[in-house]
């Protein structure tokens, strides 16, 4: 399992969850405070946040698979490439 955790979070790529997740945040409390709202509405964030991430892995692992050959010389580290 761990393996395979291991292998999930470099097919991921972390740099771009990470900046989903900074930006979803960042847009999530302008469109709140541009709403009127004073509280973080955390239910709706955590849905969002699941959404984005959802899209963000299914694209990523797109181009990852489209790209193999490519990779293999770009980005040798990455799981499918290897």
């Amino acid at each position: 399992m761990k393996k395979f955790l291991a292998a999930f979070w470099e097919f991921t790529r972390p740099h771009t969850i990470i900046g989903t997740s900074l930006s979803l945040f960042g847009l999530f409390i302008i469109a709140q405070a541009a709403a009127g709202y004073r509280t973080l509405d955390l239910a709706a964030f955590i849905l969002a946040l699941v959404s984005c991430l959802g899209a963000n892995i299914y694209i990523v692992g797109l181009n990852q698979l489209q790209d193999v050959e490519i990779d293999r010389i770009n980005k040798p580290y990455l799981p499918l490439a290897a």
